[in-house]
């Protein structure tokens, strides 16, 4: 993992396996200029970074990386499918949303306390049945969508 403080907006940019991260945004490294493009991040924080990749090994091993500080970090590494079975209980939702995305866990997500998880796990198709009926709209309207896309 590669660590650049004081990137972008003087957050600390992290280099994870196939991913990156900065503030909000965990995304694939192949997405790298679309990302900038679409924040608009400076040539100067752009570069800092493709510098970085240049030393980078894409192949790094993740598990060490299980309980980082950074949720940016937790979530990296459950995006490429590490450490499933301990990211499933992490306090962070977002380390949460990357692991239902992957699939795993939806049995236990299904019923998180957080809104955005269960969205997440509506859109993987699993709990329809009982997400259709969630008491925020937002989740039941994922819900809803995913069993109209079924229904094609």
């Amino acid at each position: 993992m590669i660590t650049i403080k004081n990137s972008h907006l003087g957050k600390t940019t992290y280099i994870i396996g196939k991913y990156f991260a900065n503030g909000c945004t965990v995304a694939k490294i192949e997405d790298f200029d679309a990302v900038c493009d679409e924040r608009d991040v400076h040539e100067y924080y752009r570069n800092q970074v493709k510098e970085a990749l240049k030393a980078h090994n894409q192949d790094e091993d993740l598990s060490g990386l299980v309980e980082h500080d950074a949720w940016q970090v937790r979530a990296a590494v459950a995006n490429q499918g590490y450490g499933l079975d301990k990211l499933v209980n992490n306090v962070d939702w977002y380390v949460r949303i990357a692991v239902a995305k992957q699939g795993y866990g939806l049995d236990k997500l299904v019923n998180d306390d957080h809104c955005h998880v269960r969205i997440a796990v509506a859109n993987q198709g699993y709990g329809l049945d009982k997400l259709v009926d969630d008491d925020v709209w937002e989740v039941r309207e994922a819900a809803k969508a995913q069993l109209e896309k079924l229904k094609m």
